[in-house]
């Protein structure tokens, strides 16, 4: 007050007029003189945001205070870091004195003022835990069991929701939920999501959430203009339904925060804050508790307009806060105090207290029935995010490329192991998983996966990932080898760079193939030999099997560097059973052997004819032209479809630019313009060459030395062309940051319609240029158009008989910029920050120093979307790859199916043991995969034929496994009468339960 220029803050608003779109910002400037507003205007003014005369306020305001932190689980400093307070030149930061210090000042709670706290991420918890005196634990357990701690969200991390997998999200959840119901009982609960920080919601998150038997989901995020919307419409809090087949039982009550995760502007009380604090001894001058109190009581009015009930809750904590509590906790008690004299003399109806977001969720419940509020549905999701009109935080859907296919290969693994592990029937065998299956928890974090963390962050992360899967792979080496009589089975983790020492140091072994899919397939196996010789391949009931010699692609050898010396690659399907292995061993033959391998290698295109194909006899071909070296034509057995595919770079904004300043980043996505350019400079002509064999036909693209692709279609049971790219290290002496993608072309009109996976689950329409709710000011073209792909991106004709869908292997961003095409960005090197905290380019720098080179593969299929289930069955198997592992050669072959016989459009989603519970004990989740929009039907499982010869019982469970489904009950609410409130009935009978379309179900089975 002394100094009116430290008063000063700033409102940005963002408004669109319906008939322009185009945007306006108030900017409130308050002073202890005078309050007053400049208006800079770019459209019609047609709304105020201000003192607000026109706000309507509640009669009554409750006023709920939530003590919290935010404690990224690795982000500017690695896990371990964050925990201790090490390396604080980069960020001051210790969470396990946050830990300390809120537990101590919890007990220093005074009558009327009983202080709360919440915490999130139990990958920091557990571990503090572990550390405390019994005497502390005791202390813990009476706060939990009082109300003034509470966990919420309560899973390993506080997850990301565009670069996540389903699977992935619920096992995250698992753990960290797991460990509070095993330590602390059901108490303790969570009821609560709480996504504060994630950059953008997905409708697969809220639905999960609804499926675990969360009441509410409150996160901080979402578009400025969307919330400007909101915030005008006092529409801040909704219904949302994230799955349409499921209908109403993937309803969860939604709230958008108001201050994000901080505390109103001025009243932040910790160490890192210089916010004043409350000063209320009456003897001494600079007394301000009038101003203080004022200046909060003006606060809550301003929050309140925007809530229809009444209740408002209001976030106090930020980023690894508490670190001193007294801090906070004094000031607070103050601030309630003096907030609840005021109010008292001067008759205002506010009450202000200590809570959580679960005693806001109970409060607002009350009042919304109360009333009679009826609450909105929202059924699409919140992607993508932008903080202003030039920031949109699509960039990270891409971000380290590497880091995200290596999470979805540890994912594979993971739930492979937990598979073998039950399969074979070892006691407490669960632990062979554990660190893995911790590793993973941390890599679902939203700084993780989604490639926003520091380099040496990211580099801890892979780190972790491989000592897990190193530990998970030795125990699936164990359990394969006893089941085969193998001496050791091994597993080699560079198959993708074709190296493999067993495989290169001799020409007779076995390999052991693992199918963690509850379906029988076929899949391609491909072996690295240090030279070529002859050699046959037999079977598991001793048949010679088809296969093919060929030489190492240049892509590999160039990725791979001197990492490995394979010059030649044994392929062969391998046919295998539903959640089963079989296995297949290579032995030396002579030349004359009429079942040795077929030797074939890559030849040069022939002049004529214009075209040249590659096909199998599933159907499956793929055209290329002979002028430029690129696709022209895909086809499946029920559909062909013209295509050209290209690689083109967007260059990416430097933050000199007459809009704005803002530099394309880890985060954002912001090229200068919307034209991309080839990556040979010139034109997008590829050299070509082209190998043709019985097991796998091949085309080898070379469109720079950067760039390059092999175009591959194999004789297995499979309806795709394979494009396996490698893209790196991305050129940047020319000082301009490149963000490269594969674009897909084709004559399709779809009207600006294309459809996006959400986290692997089902399809989204997207509608180029537009949003389902709001107005969208297109200031950025790409950016605002991009979207996350986990699994698929999908486009068709009005009627979809003329659609071709891409598959990914890894989380990437993705869009239709023209009718007919598709994008997906594959590869970003950047030479700018984006100013959104993590204080370095993204440009990674890859195992050589010049720069990282990814190898990655899009399949394509042309199967119209509502033509059959195919979609959904191709991302299924693709999820789950076979775990290839290699041993000595087996005296005798052997193919074995531990489960049941597989049920149409059913899949295993999780086969598991349980944390701390008996080994006769695991988790069974079954899902219903294809959607009703794509042939999904009801199906039913016989849960006993699954596990023949055994005697078992189950019980059902929430998604999440921390509850009985029976003792479910989740909060009801008031929506708006358009939309229906029913679901799918499952009906079941004995030992034979339904699944209906999208259906996952979750149950603890025990042997007996």
């Amino acid at each position: 007050q002394q100094h009116p220029g430290i008063e000063i803050f700033f409102r940005f608003i963002f408004h669109f007029t319906e008939t322009t779109g185009e945007h306006f910002v108030i900017c409130v400037v308050r002073s202890t003189m005078k309050q007053f507003f400049v208006l800079l205007l770019a459209a019609g003014l047609t709304s105020c945001f201000a003192g607000k005369p026109e706000c309507k306020l509640p009669e009554a305001i409750n006023v709920h205070l939530v003590s919290h932190t935010h404690d990224d689980v690795g982000w500017l400093k690695t896990v371990d870091e964050y925990y201790y307070g090490a390396n604080n030149s980069i960020q001051h930061a210790g969470v396990q004195y946050i830990l300390d210090s809120v537990i101590d000042a919890l007990g220093k709670s005074q009558a009327g003022l009983e202080r709360r706290f919440i915490y999130v991420e139990q990958a920091f918890f557990i571990r503090w835990w572990r550390e405390q005196s019994e005497e502390t634990q005791q202390v813990v357990r009476k706060y939990l069991a009082n109300g003034q701690l509470e966990f919420i969200n309560g899973g390993w991390c506080m997850n990301d929701e565009a670069a996540t997998h389903y699977a992935a999200i619920i096992d995250q959840m698992t753990l960290g939920l797991t460990y509070i119901n095993n330590e602390f009982g059901e108490h303790a609960r969570p009821r609560i999501g709480w996504h504060i920080d994630p950059f953008g919601h997905s409708s697969t998150m809220s639905s999960l959430l609804a499926l675990m038997g969360f009441d509410a989901f409150f996160f901080g995020r979402i578009d400025y203009a969307d919330k400007a919307k909101r915030l005008n419409e006092s529409e801040m809090e909704m219904i949302w339904r994230g799955t349409s087949d499921l209908g109403s039982l993937s309803d969860i009550f939604t709230g958008v925060t108001y201050h994000g995760y901080n505390p109103p502007n001025g009243f932040c009380f910790d160490q890192s804050c210089q916010d004043p604090p409350i000063q209320d001894d009456v003897r001494l001058q600079n007394n301000n508790v009038n101003e203080r109190v004022e200046k909060f009581i003006a606060a809550i009015r301003d929050q309140a307009c925007h809530y229809r009930s009444g209740e408002i809750m209001m976030t106090m904590g930020s980023d690894f806060q508490y670190e001193n509590a007294h801090l906070w906790f004094k000031n607070m008690d103050k601030l309630i105090t003096h907030v609840r004299e005021y109010v008292t003399t001067h008759g205002h109806n506010i009450t202000l207290e200590y809570s959580t977001p679960t005693r806001y969720l109970d409060a607002v419940h009350a009042a919304s029935e109360k009333q009679g509020l009826e609450y909105t549905v929202k059924t699409d999701d919140f992607f993508p995010y932008a903080d202003n009109p030039f920031a949109y935080w699509s960039g990270y859907f891409t971000s380290r490329p590497a880091l995200k296919r290596y999470v979805r290969i540890n994912s594979n693994i993971l739930q492979a192991c937990h598979q073998l592990q039950v399969l074979s029937g070892h006691v407490d065998s669960h632990v062979n998983c554990a660190l893995l299956w911790e590793a993973m928890g941390v890599a679902q974090h939203h700084d993780a996966v989604s490639g926003t963390s520091k380099q040496h962050v990211a580099n801890d992360y892979a780190k972790r990932l491989s000592m897990g899967a190193d530990v998970a792979t030795s125990a699936m080496g164990q359990i394969l080898s006893g089941w085969t009589k193998a001496t050791h089975a091994e597993f080699c983790p560079y198959l993708n760079i074709s190296v493999c020492p067993i495989t290169e140091s001799s020409a007779s072994f076995s390999v052991i193939v693992y199918n963690p899919h509850w379906s029988i397939r076929t899949s391609i196996v491909r072996v690295p030999l240090s030279k070529r010789v002859s050699v046959t391949v037999v079977g598991p009931n001793g048949e010679h099997i088809v296969s093919q010699l060929m030489p190492v692609s240049f892509s590999r050898q160039s990725t791979r560097g001197s990492r490995g010396h394979a010059e030649v690659e044994l392929v062969f399907p391998a046919a295998l059973p539903a959640m089963g292995y079989s296995t297949f061993t290579v032995k030396l033959v002579t030349d004359a052997d009429p079942n040795a391998a077929v030797w074939t290698e890559p030849e040069d295109v022939p002049q004529e004819p214009p075209t040249f194909s590659i096909s199998n006899s599933h159907g499956v071909h793929a055209t290329f032209s002979r002028q430029t070296g690129r696709l022209v034509n895909i086809g499946g057995s029920t559909q062909s479809q013209p295509l050209d595919q290209q690689f083109f770079w967007y260059n990416a904004s430097d933050g000199v630019n007459k809009n704005s300043s803002q530099p394309s980043g880890a985060y954002i996505f912001r090229p200068n313009h919307t034209e991309v350019f080839n990556v040979n400079e010139e034109s997008n002509v590829a050299s070509v060459k082209i190998l043709k064999g019985p097991v796998v036909s091949e085309v080898y693209q070379l469109f720079a030395d950067w760039a390059m692709q092999t175009v591959r279609i194999t004789e297995a049971d499979q309806s795709y062309v394979e494009f396996e790219y490698t893209v790196g290290p991305i050129p940047f002496r020319d000082a301009l940051g490149k963000e490269v993608i594969s674009r897909f072309s084709s004559d399709i009109a779809n009207d600006g319609v294309f459809f996006t996976d959400s986290n692997g689950r089902q399809m989204l329409r997207r509608d180029r240029n537009k949003r389902p709710t709001w107005t969208l000011n297109l200031t950025e073209p790409a950016p605002a158009n991009y979207y996350p792909v986990n699994s698929a991106i999908m486009l068709g004709d009005s009627s979809m008989e003329h659609a071709f869908t891409v598959f990914t292997d890894r989380s990437q961003g993705g869009s239709s910029m023209k009718d007919g095409s598709v994008e997906l960005m594959v590869h970003r090197r950047l030479l700018h920050d984006d100013y959104r905290g993590v204080g370095e380019p993204l440009n990674e720098t890859g195992v050589f120093g010049d720069g990282l080179v990814i190898t990655g593969t899009h399949r394509v299929i042309t199967t119209a979307f509502t033509s059959k289930s195919e979609r959904a069955e191709v991302a299924q198997r693709l999820f789950a790859e076979p775990i290839v592992m290699f041993t000595a050669p087996l005296a005798n072959g052997s193919s074995r199916s531990f489960l049941g016989a597989p049920v149409p459009q059913v899949n295993v989603l999780t086969l598991q043991h349980e944390l701390n519970v008996s080994a006769n004990a695991f988790l069974l989740r079954l899902e219903h995969y294809i959607p009703a929009n794509e042939g999904g039907v009801p199906a039913h499982v016989d849960i006993d034929s699954l596990f023949p010869g055994q005697s078992i019982a189950f019980e059902e469970l929430v998604l999440s496994a921390n509850l009985l489904k029976a003792s479910e009950s989740r909060l009801k609410w008031k929506e708006a009468a358009e939309f229906e409130s029913g679901h799918p009935k499952n009906v079941d009978e004995g030992s034979t339960i339904t699944l209906n379309p999208m259906d996952i179900r979750t149950f603890r089975v025990t042997k007996h």
